[in-house]
């Protein structure tokens, strides 16, 4: 049941689905984050940008 909701939600907002961390969503989402996750994982996301390749938002948080 869960790989049809994912691969529907994939097809109705696929910008919101890609997974990978850009600059924007930490910008506007910062509070959230810092809210449901804390100080730590908002800054591993940050420190995350500045390397090269893409990070998912998942890594961070482990």
């Amino acid at each position: 049941m869960f790989p049809d909701v994912a691969r529907e939600m994939l097809r109705l907002f696929p910008e919101i689905m890609d997974g990978f961390i850009q600059t924007r969503h930490l910008i506007t989402r910062a509070p959230t984050i810092v809210r449901e996750f804390g100080v730590r994982v908002y800054l591993r996301c940050l420190f995350r940008l500045c390397r090269p390749g893409r990070a998912t938002f998942l890594e961070s948080i482990r």
